[in-house]
């Protein structure tokens, strides 16, 4: 199966980008605690979505948070 940046980008809600973006200051509303190090931040609205994501994540060999 073959799974595009494009197809990627349709499993989640909201992306943004998030290192040097001043999220540090809103970070009681993520548990567990997470790094402010990434580039991207991507919300899901369920969690198929998510498990999907987490796999095509791990495919690509790209360093992830859930939270």
């Amino acid at each position: 199966m073959l799974i595009t940046e494009q197809d990627f980008d349709m499993l989640s809600n909201t992306q943004m980008q998030w290192n040097g973006y001043d999220w540090e200051i809103q970070a009681d509303r993520f548990e567990p605690h997470v790094s402010f190090e990434h580039l991207w931040a991507f919300w899901f609205d369920n969690r198929a979505a998510l498990i999907l994501a987490r796999i095509l994540t791990d495919y690509a060999v790209t360093e992830y948070e859930v939270a």
